[in-house]
């Protein structure tokens, strides 16, 4: 009896440690995505736009009469390599929302998001011209007359003493183009961390926008 005992004791061992083999090798696996920074992911700064490996890629809004809202987005992607070149870009349309005189910056929101893989023979250049939502494009429109305005009241406060004052206190929305890396598998996008937004000083006169942008206040307020 004894030694059947045993044998039957070194069976269960034996059965239990197949089945702890077993779980260890199909028990699903938890893994962490690696977060990556807009940062880490921007190209290289040249002249002509951004660059990725050979590949400079350019973004600029302008208007098109027959694009949704008034607006497209025109992008430029040159191969300044000897070599046929390839790149995988995230595209973004970026709004900030602030104020003309405001001390404190505005928080940056992605409008649009687009995945564009991009192949250019050596030296090839390519110029493509994309739609966007018409809601977007209206306010881009709206942007470009209230720039305008914006320009004519410092015009006049400069000329006319009555026209005088503080800056007005007009909410504004900026428009910008940028590119990124796009997430390879494993990767994704880093939170933004949480915080005071950046402070500014007050403005005498608000800055011309880059080529890329356009800026949007109500209207009603010129």
């Amino acid at each position: 009896m004894p030694s059947i005992l045993r044998g039957l004791a070194r069976n269960a061992l034996l059965t239990a440690g197949v089945v702890a083999v077993s779980l260890v090798a199909f028990y699903p696996r938890v893994t962490i995505a690696e977060e990556v920074s807009d940062a880490e992911r921007a190209g290289e700064s040249d002249e002509d736009g951004e660059r990725f490996g050979d590949i400079v890629i350019k973004g600029e809004l302008v208007a098109a009469a027959n694009a949704p809202g008034g607006w497209s987005l025109v992008r430029t992607a040159e191969n300044k390599g000897d070599a046929v070149a390839e790149a995988d870009i995230e595209e973004r349309i970026v709004r900030t929302d602030a104020a003309i005189a405001s001390r404190t910056g505005g928080v940056p929101t992605t409008v649009v998001t687009r995945h564009q893989k991009i192949r250019l023979g050596p030296h090839e250049k390519k110029v493509v011209g994309t739609t966007f939502a018409k809601a977007i494009g209206e306010d881009m429109t709206r942007s470009a007359k209230i720039q305008q305005g914006i320009a004519a009241f410092y015009a006049r406060a400069e000329t006319d003493e009555s026209a005088g004052g503080p800056p007005p206190m007009v909410a504004m929305h900026t428009y910008w183009t940028e590119y990124l890396r796009a997430l390879k598998p494993g990767e994704v996008a880093q939170r933004a961390p949480i915080g005071e937004p950046s402070m500014m000083m007050p403005m005498a006169l608000p800055p011309p926008p880059p080529k890329n942008t356009v800026a949007n206040v109500d209207p009603d307020l010129f």
